[in-house]
This record gives structure tokens, sequence and C-alpha cells, in this order.
């Protein structure tokens, strides 16, 4: 090997080296250490608010809960203690927003994000 020469093993193992850090740092930073399947508090938590948000797009109808009901929608939650929100847990979730059929003057006053200017309730959104 010439004098000054870098040997080509060296460069792959440098570049095999960085993409490994580079996937440790994804996995520490962006996942948050994780691990595959281990659900959380948070999560289940974020799952509710999210569950409740979209059950009120529908005035929280029994008939129109979000994915199928709550086992299906956030499952491992209800092992660690983190049951089915009700409606009054759901809309306590979003104190100050109201369900459809319930007055309003404004569309951020409605869960469903719109307040019908003609009847002055909270409804679907067109």
């Amino acid at each position: 090997m010439k004098k000054g020469a870098v040997p080509i093993p060296y460069i792959i193992g440098l570049i095999l080296g960085i993409i490994i850090v580079g996937l440790l740092g994804y996995w520490f930073f962006v996942l948050g250490g994780r691990l595959p399947g281990v659900i959380t508090e948070q999560e289940c938590n974020k799952r509710k608010t999210e569950y409740c948000t979209k059950w009120s797009v529908w005035g929280y109808a029994e008939d129109r809960k979000p994915g199928g009901g709550w086992n299906d929608y956030a499952p491992g939650c209800k092992e660690i203690g983190i049951d089915v929100p009700d409606k009054t847990e759901c809309i306590r979730l979003f104190v100050g927003l109201k369900p459809i059929g319930e007055l309003c003057e404004a569309n951020g006053e409605c869960a469903s994000g719109f307040c019908n200017p003609e009847t002055k309730k909270c409804d679907t959104p067109p």
C-alpha cells in the first residue's frame, strides 16, 4: 500500500459504524426507548383523547364509537388500568366544547368543530 492511501476495509468499516450509530440514535431519540409491543400510560391517554375526539364528532352516539370499541382502538390499555371512556369522561376532556345538538354561537365551541348557523346548534361538519 502506498503512503497516504486509505485502505478500503477501513472505509467500509467507517460507513457501517456510521449506519449503526444512526440507527441507535433513531431508536433512542425518536422511539423514546420504547420496545415494540409495550404499551405505556401516556400512549393510552393519547389514544383516549383521540378516541373521544372521533366519538364527539358523532355526538357520542353509542353505535358510532371509533374502531369498533375500546379494545380494538387501544389494545393493551385495559390491562394497565385505562378503560373505555364514557360520554361524561370524554366531555370532561374537552372542557368548554359542546357535543352535537347543543346550542352554540361559533365553531370553536363545538367538539365537532362546526356550529350550524341556521339552527345555532353543534352539528356534524358538512
